[in-house]
């Protein structure tokens, strides 16, 4: 997939709703990727699903039907992301790879709209080091969107590329990366300190979306934004 291939004919939005109490977030998210995509004169079409049960047959039927509709066009994932737990509402990535990855699908790019779906899971097993500008990003191998990245190749077939955040996210709001207070303490557990840095933080994180992409059949991560140093960061 060619990098420099920004606009598409097509676009989707795959809404994943946790809780209806929860989902102003997601709502307004979708209706600026739609109007976003009005100014490009994209077609855009939505469809939503219910993350507390599992798809129904309908539910099925109908993403595939969605798919189908896409094209070679643009798949954006939309919803709260959880990257302790690495889900997405409340489906981990394999329920969300085996969703979209319908046989024979042609979408060549996915977007994930979550907050921090890009960020490796924390625990004693896997300690996080320290990143740039102290941003911890040990092994984001070990997240939600490497995870659904591994499982679109491996599983279904589909070689494509997946964007997704390190940081928390709110397609409409700018930045549309928002360094949030807890991934500030995160970095500085101080709250003093954590205050402190909030504002110097948020204008000098510049790598806060990855690329996962296939070269042959080896998954591979960039940075988006900067681009260089992949090799000598994660090979």
């Amino acid at each position: 997939m060619p990098r420099d291939k920004t606009v598409w004919r097509r676009q989707l939005i795959v809404m994943l709703v946790c809780s209806p109490t929860e989902r102003e977030i997601l709502d307004n998210t979708k209706d600026h990727l739609k109007e976003k995509a009005g100014t490009k004169k994209v077609d855009c079409d939505s469809i939503e699903l219910d993350t507390t049960k599992e798809p129904s047959a309908e539910d099925i039927k109908s993403v595939k039907e969605k798919i189908a509709w896409l094209g070679d066009g643009r798949l954006y994932i939309v919803g709260h992301g959880d990257w302790e737990n690495q889900k997405v509402g409340h489906w981990d990535s394999g329920q969300v790879a085996k969703l979209v990855g319908v046989e024979g699908a042609g979408f060549q790019l996915v977007s994930l709209t979550g907050c921090r779906v890009g960020r490796d899971r924390l625990d004693k097993a896997n300690p996080r080091q320290k990143g740039p500008i102290g941003v911890y990003v040990a092994n984001s191998l070990d997240s939600f969107a490497s995870k659904f990245h591994l499982a679109l190749g491996q599983d279904h077939g589909l070689k494509v590329d997946v964007y997704a955040r390190v940081f928390g996210t709110q397609a409409d709001k700018s930045p549309t990366v928002l360094t949030m207070l807890d991934d500030i303490r995160d970095i500085e557990p101080d709250k003093q300190k954590a205050d402190a840095l909030a504002e110097p933080v948020m204008n000098a994180v510049i790598d806060k979306k990855l690329r996962f992409y296939w070269v042959g059949e080896t998954q591979k991560r960039e940075w988006v934004m900067q681009g260089t140093g992949a090799a000598a960061v994660f090979d």
